[in-house]
């Protein structure tokens, strides 16, 4: 369970699931037991864009920019979650929202200055960001990132960690995979993380607990104490 208006990180070893957890949140990879929820509406049965027209909108690991399109390009594409047949149309036709609402999101992490340019052209630093701005155009409720950090150098996760702080203060309730482990025992100090969930054998933790969390999950992936996830 992701309580609304809070940062939740999801941790584990590779092959633990955690991008398979976030596949089936979002409808890629389809739910074999459980039940999936949003605010109390049962989403199970949607296809990933009727989930993101709903406000469950996720990130890749890998990024999924359109390099042939602008930064703003690529998000005029997402400002308007696609319905089937959708998907590229609507890029040359804005609607008047659209476009100011992918004007807003630009100065808000800092890429106008960058809108015109391919995300090809962009720092790596930059183009996560522009990733994670193309889901917050979409004005998502709740927003998966699958390992938003990975590949970043020291500079860039801590710019990119100013940015999530921000988030539930904008009415985003984020689910955070994938956190690098050199950054779990500082969670507490910065905010990041609310709560803290590890696979295998899933549990929570509040930021106190979080680097006993990460010295159980190390060792075996296990910790009695804790409370189960729903």
């Amino acid at each position: 369970e992701v309580p609304s208006g809070e940062i939740a990180g999801l941790i584990g070893p590779n092959g633990a699931g955690k991008t398979t957890f976030i596949d089936t949140l979002s409808g890629f990879t389809p739910a074999t037991s459980g039940r999936i929820q949003l605010d109390g509406e049962a989403i199970d049965q949607l296809a990933p864009h009727d989930r993101a027209r709903r406000g469950l909108v996720r990130t890749f690991q890998s990024l999924e920019l359109f390099d042939d399109l602008t930064v703003r390009e690529n998000l005029l594409v997402a400002a308007e979650p696609p319905s089937r047949g959708s998907f590229l149309a609507d890029l040359f036709r804005s609607r008047p929202g659209d476009t100011g609402r992918v004007d807003q999101v630009l100065a808000e992490l800092e890429l106008d200055h960058v809108g015109g340019r391919r995300p090809d052209e962009l720092s790596n630093g930059q183009r996560h960001l522009v990733a994670l701005a193309r889901a917050l155009v979409a004005e998502p409720r709740l927003v998966l990132l699958d390992e938003p950090a990975a590949g970043l150098d020291t500079h860039e996760t801590a710019e990119l960690a100013d940015v999530l702080r921000t988030l539930p203060g904008r009415g985003v309730t984020v689910l955070l995979s994938g956190l690098p482990e050199r950054y779990v025992p500082r969670l507490e100090a910065t905010g990041i993380h609310q709560h803290l969930t590890a696979l295998h054998h899933v549990f929570e933790h509040t930021p106190d607990a979080i680097d006993h969390a990460r010295r159980h999950v190390a060792r075996d992936g296990h910790h009695h104490d804790a409370a189960p996830v729903r």
